[in-house]
């Protein structure tokens, strides 16, 4: 959480700003795009403010003329923005990573200003009662190196464990499987249906699997031990270089799946773990009929012998991924993320302040 202040000083403000890192943003960014006359102030409110009378005493001692939050559906921030909404206080959503549809989620949202990825997540914004001038499309900082063609292939990956060297060559189909922790019986079900499918396709060399970082990979190496498979192991890495470097990926639901569309990496879609129940918080772009959707573990074999035996599908599968994925990530050559941005603050700081006068 952001806060814009007008009578704190922070002399270890620059500190504090540089180690504010989130997926979609830095907020150091903002403030060099910004050049305001204002202090800042960084904390996560739940670390800050343990309960809503806290967060109400700082407010009020504070007078902010902004206050920018990346989540307002986790309680914390649908509470806070509510009492600044009655208070008359601007807030702005400014998401922290691809805000997911919450079908749970039926009443409207209490951020008064939104920053959103693509033309698609304006859409689903307006389609939940949001007036079209209060939200602005910006793209995602992150992402404007893919746009500009400047993430870099890999030459090689490390395993995590043993050191052994994974070799990226020209000749060398390499395919990359992304975990996520979810509860041990479904990744080992994941694990144990790609090795396999691998094993029959004898491309079991050419597979790395990337960890998620809340993930150590001890349930990977026991189901691997197990397998008798050995593929490369990594988490500590650029994972938009990894799946620049990567000729298909695999994955469950997940951000990832929206990195490789931009990139144009060929997706297949593990989405056969858990079907007795349902997350509701499913991503826009997971719903697009262009994306391969395995529901059926049996189908992983012969839908990457299908991938692998044309290089003209691979190639229109490819174009077809980044030509959705301009949807959900808008990129603009002429004026940066973070500009957009900052420009948004000011004319909201500055019509605040107009309705004031």
């Amino acid at each position: 959480y952001l806060f814009q202040v007008k009578k704190i000083w922070l002399k270890n403000i620059e500190k504090i700003s540089l180690n504010m890192k989130y997926d979609s943003f830095l907020l150091r960014e903002i403030l060099k795009d910004l050049y305001f006359n204002f202090e800042f102030f960084f904390e996560p409110v739940n670390i800050v403010f343990n309960f809503l009378q806290n967060f109400i005493q700082f407010i009020k001692h504070i007078h902010p003329l902004i206050v920018i939050i990346p989540n307002d559906l986790v309680p914390e921030g649908r509470i806070f923005s509510e009492w600044c909404r009655n208070k008359k206080i601007p807030s702005l959503y400014i998401p922290h990573a691809m805000r997911p549809i919450y079908e749970e989620i039926i009443t409207k949202p209490n951020v008064e200003f939104y920053t959103v990825s693509g033309t698609q997540d304006k859409e689903y914004f307006k389609s939940q009662g949001i007036s079209q001038e209060k939200i602005l499309v910006t793209g995602r900082s992150i992402y404007e190196k893919i746009h500009q063609g400047k993430i870099k292939r890999l030459s090689d990956a490390r395993d995590m464990f043993n050191q052994r060297t994974y070799k990226f060559e020209p000749e060398r189909f390499t395919i990359l499987l992304t975990t996520n922790p979810i509860d041990d019986i479904s990744n080992e079900k994941l694990i144990n249906t790609v090795i396999n499918s691998l094993k029959e396709l004898n491309l079991i060399d050419n597979l790395i699997i990337k960890l998620h970082p809340g993930e150590n990979g001890i349930l990977h190496r026991k189901v691997l031990n197990k397998l008798n498979s050995y593929p490369i192991i990594i988490q500590d890495c650029k994972i938009l270089e990894l799946i620049n470097s990567c000729d298909l990926l695999l994955s469950r639901k997940s951000t990832t799946i929206l990195e490789a569309m931009i990139l144009g990496t060929p997706i297949v879609l593990l989405d056969f773990i858990n079907l007795d129940f349902s997350f509701s918080n499913k991503y826009q772009f997971l719903e697009e009929e262009s994306l391969i959707k395995l529901n059926n573990e049996k189908e992983l074999t012969k839908t990457i012998r299908k991938i692998i035996s044309s290089n003209a599908y691979l190639k229109k599968y490819s174009e077809d991924l980044k030509e959705i994925a301009k949807k959900y990530c808008f990129y603009d050559k002429k004026e940066r993320t973070t500009v957009k941005i900052g420009n948004f603050i000011k004319e909201i700081i500055k019509n605040k302040k107009f309705k004031e006068e």
